[in-house]
């Protein structure tokens, strides 16, 4: 058991050797640090909170000043009213599939801020990332529905001239759920 003042020892101690520190857990006066390898930027809650809410909230207010100007036109003014429209219905869809995503041992952990999900890496069945998006996206495929559903996404850590290529965290991921395949494959065989 560590002390509130060991836990920011030990935490700073796993911040210098490259270890993420995912959270900390408070029971009574102990409190535990887990050791996780980060995998997604820390951007990509950004994205789900603060880029895509102020991308549909701006659509949005377009569409309002279009419809209450008396001088605007009637047929720009709707075709704003339906960009606003769609425009939230895809940042929705997007956003909330956007969490943030630790490896722990044998585990994916996924964290949204608000929810935290530890899914076994024997789920993941696909990995998939796009090349040509700034920033690119890493997709997560599930075997079987999940509490966060059965696909998930984040934002790889950024590299500077990387658009052409994929991020060095798809070969990881494919990489980790291929190994702990094979693991509980020889463990139950």
């Amino acid at each position: 058991m560590l002390s509130q003042a060991g836990c920011g020892a030990a935490a700073q101690r796993l911040a210098t050797s490259g270890i993420s520190t995912l959270s900390v857990a408070t029971h009574g006066f102990e409190t535990h640090t887990l050791q996780v390898d980060r995998v997604s930027s820390r951007i990509t809650l950004f994205f789900r909170y603060v880029f895509f809410p102020s991308m549909g909230l701006t659509s949005v207010v377009a569409a309002v000043v279009a419809t209450t100007k008396p001088d605007f036109p009637s047929a720009l003014a709707a075709g704003l009213v339906v960009g606003a429209a769609v425009t939230l219905s895809l940042l929705f869809h997007y956003a909330r599939r956007l969490w943030s995503v630790h490896i722990d041992g044998d585990e994916l952990v996924l964290s949204n801020l608000i929810r935290r999900v530890r899914i076994p890496a024997r789920q993941l069945e696909r990995v998939r990332s796009t090349a040509l998006t700034a920033p690119q996206f890493v997709t997560l495929r599930f075997r079987e529905d999940t509490p966060c559903g059965r696909r998930i996404a984040f934002i790889p850590p950024f590299r500077l001239f990387a658009i052409f290529t994929h991020s060095p965290v798809v070969a990881k991921l494919k990489r980790f759920a291929d190994d702990n395949r094979r693991a509980e494959a020889a463990r139950i065989g």
